[in-house]
């Protein structure tokens, strides 16, 4: 005899119900899940390792660590928090000798501060030579140039120069010549180095002209010397670009769009602060890692 699994039915409805339900999260009204703030404090600790190597070369210690930490914390990782780290680790002697560092290494290929002693110290017992009498002039000139790379560190951090007056001294003496030796190479080196791209060949014309002590046009403006050259090039919307492609390129690892290269490439015309540029780009969400 059959048996009916019709009474059977409701529960079996039940069974398979439950069966279907059970990985389903049970929502609860007004429940609202608490903060995780891992993510946040990672991000705070990596902001104060990376912002302490990109501008002083080297980790904070274990007390610049809590203290960059506490301020980015306390406020939230505020911009006023962030700008406020940033511009206590530039007040640091480190912070400008880093700065003169790595534009050694750019255009003077690391030259150690002894080897330009020396150079100085050969150009001086030449000055005491009566055979040399005819290029002391030059001595007495080349010896005022590296004189001055030797001043730069403390110069940048004292306010005397700014970063662009550095880079001018490191170029504008007897070692870069020899580096970058004749008038092409000299004018191609700074294209290269500091604007980083190639001179067109009207731009590479002017220059070795003007280089050489003729009158030429560059950037739009007439000069007659090395010097002019280096007062024109320096002071250029092109070297200020520049600077901010290099920035960009090295914190952010990318280039600058059309839009941020002429915002802050004006912005550093006009104030002529590299440090400010600097506290732009490193207290971006983007360079924080917050976007």
């Amino acid at each position: 005899m059959k048996r009916s699994i019709q009474p059977l039915l409701p529960l079996l409805l039940v069974l398979l119900w439950m069966g279907c339900s059970r990985d389903k999260e049970i929502l609860v009204p007004d429940n609202t899940a608490p903060p995780d703030p891992t993510v946040e404090n990672i991000v705070k600790e990596n902001y104060v390792h990376r912002a302490y190597i990109g501008l002083l070369g080297r980790k904070a210690t274990p007390t610049e660590y809590d203290h960059a930490y506490n301020l980015l914390d306390q406020a939230n990782l505020s911009q006023s928090s962030r700008e406020q780290m940033l511009t206590e680790i530039m007040a640091r002697d480190e912070y400008s000798w880093n700065l003169y560092v790595q534009s050694n290494e750019l255009l003077l290929d690391g030259t150690d501060t002894s080897e330009i002693q020396q150079t100085v110290l050969i150009y001086s017992l030449l000055l005491q030579d009566s055979a040399y009498a005819p290029f002391w002039g030059i001595l007495q000139e080349a010896i005022t140039e590296l004189n001055s790379i030797l001043d730069a560190p403390g110069d940048l951090r004292d306010g005397i120069i700014n970063h662009a007056q550095m880079q001018r001294r490191l170029v504008d003496n007897a070692i870069y010549d020899d580096l970058n030796m004749g008038s092409l190479n000299f004018v191609i080196s700074l294209f290269q180095k500091l604007l980083q791209r190639f001179p067109t060949s009207d731009e590479l014309d002017q220059g070795v002209l003007m280089v050489d002590g003729f009158s030429a046009n560059v950037f739009l403006q007439n000069g007659d010397s090395k010097s002019e050259f280096l007062d024109i090039f320096f002071a250029s919307k092109d070297y200020a670009e520049g600077q901010v492609r290099d920035v960009f390129s090295r914190f952010l690892f990318r280039d600058p769009t059309s839009t941020e290269m002429a915002s802050y490439s004006q912005s550093l015309r006009n104030s002529q602060s590299y440090d400010q540029l600097l506290i732009s780009v490193l207290s971006s969400d983007e360079y924080v890692g917050v976007k």
